[in-house]
């Protein structure tokens, strides 16, 4: 009988922290995976190849296989990707890197580098990959013999109400006498959006003022004392009038 007493206060006390949770205005930013297809050729054909001494059709590289999807391989030159999503202060890109070692030779200048917006977000030593802090993974992919490097990349949308479309980059620096070639697969998008449950938030109101926004009149608007920002720390708390 003691037993189960203490299991109902148990529960009832979880259930009162719950209750609590819910109702609380202080509600935090959800994590959302966007969904899509991100292995079709409807989403590669969209990227703008600018390749050295190779063909410029996304489609001619796109390989599936028993492992997943494979876009490349490439050398020289840049591929590049416009991202157009709405309702995010952050926006987090998540890929594999993948190295083909069957002969590979890099020279220590030689890189991969990752921008968004023109901005370098991630460069990537390919002299140097092995001996990185989170080492990559050496495998068979393709039938290949590859080292596959995670590639995480955040965006912080810091525009007011506007949702700009974002140009990913990604550049094979890699000399001429070098021998690499290199790939992608396994994108995903996540991005930081505003609490389901603030139903009396406008999403564009509630993510473009970040810090600054604030309920008046039970609407929610922006404090036009401070320069407008999204928020980019995920677990900074936003405050919503729950249900």
């Amino acid at each position: 009988m003691k037993i189960i007493f203490s299991s109902l206060i148990i529960f009832i006390f979880f259930l009162l922290e719950k209750i609590y949770c819910y109702l609380s205005p202080d509600q935090s930013r959800d994590l959302v995976e966007i969904q899509d297809d991100f292995e079709s050729p409807d989403y590669f054909k969209y990227f703008i190849m600018n390749l050295k001494y190779f063909p410029n059709d996304p489609l001619v590289y796109l390989r599936k296989c028993k492992e997943g999807a494979l876009f490349g391989y490439f050398r020289y030159g840049n591929i590049t990707n416009y991202l157009s999503y709405e309702d995010y202060g952050t926006l987090g890109i998540n890929m594999n890197l993948i190295v083909n070692t069957d002969y590979l030779s890099a020279g220590k200048n030689d890189t991969i580098d990752f921008y968004l917006n023109g901005e370098l977000s991630q460069k990537i030593y390919l002299s140097q990959i092995e001996n990185n802090t989170f080492p990559p993974i050496q495998t068979i992919y393709c039938d290949k013999p590859v080292m596959i490097y995670n590639i995480s990349l955040m965006f912080i949308n810091k525009k007011a109400f506007q949702y700009s479309p974002i140009e990913m980059t990604i550049s094979g620096n890699v000399d001429i006498a070098s021998d690499v070639d290199w790939a992608i697969s396994s994108i995903r998008f996540f991005k930081q959006a505003c609490p389901k449950k603030c139903f009396m938030c406008n999403n564009v109101t509630c993510l473009s003022c970040g810090k600054n926004m604030i309920m008046k009149s039970g609407k929610c608007t922006c404090d036009n004392n401070n320069d407008y920002f999204d928020f980019a720390d995920s677990d900074e708390k936003i405050k919503c009038q729950s249900k």
